[in-house]
């Protein structure tokens, strides 16, 4: 349930009117994560017309989009690296 706003994301004009603009980091990050002059940038940022609409878009089109080629598995090691406490990926 950890990724419950992706499924929140696909509905039209929903996310959009109920997110509000200020303080979205500030309930979903650790408290230093981003400085007061941090969060008043992105605020400026995301009160301008159609910024939220553009953000939450790319979530709807994470899962819309389907490929539309034929895609070659291929087998190779990896390694990925997190922090212990991302909240996202735990």
């Amino acid at each position: 349930l950890k990724s419950w706003y992706i499924g929140f994301f696909q509905l039209p004009a929903i996310p959009e009117w109920y997110l509000p603009i200020s303080n979205i980091f500030g309930r979903s990050s650790l408290e230093t994560t981003f400085t007061p002059k941090d969060l008043q940038q992105y605020e400026n940022s995301w009160s301008q017309p159609g910024a939220k609409t553009g953000m939450i878009n790319w979530y709807r089109a994470f899962v819309r989009q389907q490929p539309r080629f034929r895609v070659n598995k291929i087998q190779l090691q990896i390694c990925i690296i997190w922090g212990t406490q991302d909240i996202a990926l735990s």
